[in-house]
């Protein structure tokens, strides 16, 4: 297993991955570049980045909420809106996008989904 933060300079990058409740999955990277691991290939778009995506530990369940463009054609507002996210799995990790080990940080279901127009969150 890959040790992240291990050197000076590091070459990890974040992703999400979505499983929606219709068996449809759509994964995200931070990297610059589409990366392919796991049997699914991560999309450089939509411009999701790590600073969008808090984590907290508490006594309760952990929680984190994530935040992206509504305009790129993976999310669709119509389909936000149809509920077809609704209880989604997700999974979000850390990849070295060198040699492509991973090692998934946090996994959950997506619960309210809320938009303003232009992004989207979604709290987990």
């Amino acid at each position: 297993m890959r040790v992240f933060f291990d050197r000076e300079l590091d070459t990890v990058a974040t992703f999400w991955r979505i499983y929606r409740r219709d068996g449809a999955a759509l994964a995200f990277t931070s990297h610059d570049r589409d990366l392919a691991f796991g049997g699914i290939t991560h999309r450089a778009a939509p411009g999701m980045i790590p600073a969008a995506i808090r984590l907290t530990v508490e006594l309760s369940n952990d929680s984190a909420e994530a935040q992206g463009a509504l305009h790129h054609d993976s999310i669709r507002e119509e389909e936000l809106a149809a509920g077809l996210f609704d209880e989604a799995a997700i999974e979000i990790g850390a990849v070295d996008w060198i040699t492509l080990d991973h090692s998934t940080l946090y996994s959950g279901q997506i619960g309210r989904i809320g938009d303003n127009q232009t992004q989207f969150t979604a709290e987990l």
